[in-house]
């Protein structure tokens, strides 16, 4: 019986030693463990649900805005040296002194073709850019306005252009749409057929008076052309363009008017003359 009772106690006191090792690894296992993850947690441990995040510094703003320049005030050009040209066209023109001209104003710019703003009626103009200069003189109370190049080689009176009388002879005499249009030229004192227009001709040949043309005094010109527009019940006549190569005109059925006749009307009647075989130029009496 007592070895019995031995047996048995010592199967309990082998259990307890076993009990007592693995509770004192386990407890080994643990403190490593915590060793390991020994960084504190990134949330709130106590109510996890509700994480605290860990507050960043601000960041340094290292921009330093650069010093705004000083406007600069933009120079007066100085006065071109030829407006005392212009004065002095203005002077004769007026038939006033010099002294009673006075400039108020001038700038320096920038024209869009060779007109410098102020183109003359029935005129083509090179359309390139051209800078220059704007003047405007002052003369018993009335502004005059010139318009140059830049060295002044080149100037419009711009005020006596825009005071320039025109009238579009088309709408004045009703010469659209003739059936025919003849033209004919001087030759030994007698106008003889150059060439008869018809269909696109005279399309070409309206469009080149279809404009506001200047309207001049007129004066003694012997006519080297005479152009009939030719309608069913009725001629209208404009003679045109003198000896001398003048770009004059009149109608017929004008008294009082004539015209300076438009430069794409003479490129026109330059052509129909070119097309003559020799000698081709009218002769006069």
């Amino acid at each position: 019986m007592s070895n019995l009772n031995f047996s048995i106690n010592k199967n309990n006191f082998l259990y307890i030693i076993v009990g007592i090792s693995v509770a004192i690894l386990i407890i080994i296992i643990i403190i490593a463990s915590n060793n390991l993850n020994s960084d504190p947690p990134g949330y709130n441990a106590v109510n996890p649900q509700f994480a605290t995040p860990t507050p960043k510094p601000p960041e340094k703003d290292d921009y330093v805005p650069a010093d705004t320049p000083t406007p600069q005030p933009t120079p007066t050009p100085e006065v071109p040296s030829f407006g005392g040209l212009f004065m002095a066209e203005l002077s004769n023109k007026l038939n006033i002194k010099s002294s009673n001209i006075k400039l108020i104003s001038y700038e320096d710019f920038i024209f869009n073709d060779s007109s410098l703003d102020c183109p003359e009626p029935g005129k083509f103009y090179t359309q390139v850019i051209t800078p220059g200069w704007k003047m405007q003189f002052e003369a018993d109370g009335n502004i005059y306005e010139y318009h140059s190049n830049l060295d002044g080689s080149y100037y419009i009176d711009c005020t006596s252009t825009k005071n320039i009388e025109t009238t579009n002879v088309l709408k004045k005499f009703n010469l659209y749409s003739p059936e025919t249009i003849d033209v004919y030229r001087r030759n030994n004192g007698q106008f003889l057929p150059l060439i008869e227009l018809k269909g696109d001709e005279i399309k070409s040949f309206i469009e080149s008076l279809d404009d506001p043309i200047k309207i001049i005094e007129k004066e003694n010109c012997n006519f080297l052309y005479k152009i009939s527009f030719v309608f069913k019940e009725k001629t209208h006549n404009l003679f045109s363009i003198c000896e001398d190569g003048k770009k004059y005109g009149e109608f017929e059925i004008s008294e009082d008017k004539a015209y300076e006749m438009p430069e794409g009307f003479m490129n026109l009647i330059g052509k129909y003359s070119s097309s003559l075989s020799f000698p081709g130029k009218p002769s006069l009496d």
